[in-house]
């Protein structure tokens, strides 16, 4: 190249050449300028893409420091070189708005993803949280209630009512028409059928989990006393009996006063039994004691 330009006077021209509004004589430089030196054609194609896409952003006043640097560049340079500075400037003041304009527009869509996984995690610590709450409520509704085992004096002194629902479970599993007299799924439905056989005057017991699928229930009646009987399959294929008996004074069944009662039999279903006032209930089942308590901790009344 015959003449040394410095690079504030080809950054200008490139500025210039792809807002275009270079004059003759500026533009024939600067094709000279792209004839010497082809790699000016990538600085070109880059600012092209600045300008092409500052189309489609809203305009930005330009920062109001940069006023002030005009008038002060004007008071220290000639009337000859004003208008070029002028030119100069608003050339790189076009392209710099575009660019800072796109940076605005890269931070807040970076801004919008973050409030978004923000969101996400707030809502799944919220289920988390829900999640735990339930939890705690069960395991408090579990250990409020005391579990005792029975011991053998018990056991004699109070077997005789017991064995009467022991073996009423055993016989209804073993039965070949299946375990009920009433098919349901819905445990009103059951105390509907039996009504006239039996009235309830307290809520009706029922299991809330998923892993037990009620399939109905029957009448039982035990000589001194009646209940009801609802059977459930648990998912690994176990039936549970629950039931829900009068009391009566004349069936040697125990005054449990809040507690509840774990027999355990070897070889063969185990028993839990609870009660309130009027009625007391009975859970058995081939399952362990943890086990036998968990679908007790989930039986709700309605």
């Amino acid at each position: 190249m015959s003449k040394s330009f410095p690079s504030e006077r080809i950054q200008e021209l490139a500025a210039g050449y792809v807002l275009g509004d270079l004059s003759s004589e500026e533009a024939a430089e600067f094709h000279q300028l792209l004839a010497e030196y082809p790699e000016l054609a990538t600085e070109v194609d880059s600012l092209q893409e600045v300008r092409e896409m500052m189309a489609y952003l809203p305009e930005v006043a330009p920062p109001p420091h940069l006023r002030n640097k005009i008038l002060a560049a004007t008071q220290t340079t000639d009337k000859s070189k004003i208008s070029k500075l002028k030119l100069s400037v608003f050339r790189w003041n076009n392209l710099a708005t575009g660019i800072a304009a796109l940076v605005a527009i890269a931070f807040g869509l970076n801004n919008y993803y973050l409030r978004q996984q923000l969101n996400i995690a707030q809502t799944q610590l919220s289920q988390q949280k829900e999640v735990i709450a339930k939890l705690q409520e069960t395991d408090a509704a579990s250990n409020s209630t005391k579990l005792v085992m029975a011991s053998e004096a018990f056991l004699q002194k109070n077997w005789q009512g017991i064995n009467k629902i022991f073996q009423d479970h055993l016989r209804s599993v073993s039965q070949k028409k299946g375990p009920v007299d009433f098919s349901s799924s819905n445990p009103m439905k059951i105390v509907k059928k039996f009504q006239n056989q039996l009235t309830f005057t307290t809520d009706v017991p029922y299991v809330s989990n998923s892993t037990a699928k009620l399939m109905g229930g029957s009448f039982c009646d035990f000589g001194e006393t009646q209940g009801i009987r609802f059977t459930y399959k648990l998912r690994s294929g176990e039936m549970v009996s629950l039931y829900q008996i009068k009391r009566a004074n004349n069936m040697s069944v125990p005054q449990l006063n809040g507690e509840r009662l774990y027999i355990g039999h070897k070889d063969s279903p185990a028993i839990l039994l609870w009660d309130d006032k009027d009625f007391f209930y009975v859970l058995i089942a081939p399952l362990s004691k943890q086990e036998l308590e968990q679908i007790a901790a989930n039986v709700e009344y309605i």
